[in-house]
């Protein structure tokens, strides 16, 4: 999902988006891979969320460490 398509989905959308991001970040974390698309991704995504109140800082905190 491109940062465009982030302000008109749905909250559903943004969630199932988020943690498939999260998942392929993490197995890039675990097998060397290179993950900096997929870490601005998330940035994006968690921008996008707290914008909504979807999730608060203190979540997104917790969610990335």
């Amino acid at each position: 999902m491109t940062r465009k398509e982030m302000k008109t989905a749905l909250d559903s959308q943004l969630i199932v988006d988020y943690i498939d991001t999260m998942a392929e970040f993490c197995v890039k974390l675990n097998t060397g891979g290179k993950f900096d698309r997929l870490s601005k991704h998330l940035d994006d995504l968690d921008a996008e969320m707290l914008k909504r109140f979807i999730l608060t800082p203190e979540q997104i905190k917790h969610l990335r460490s």
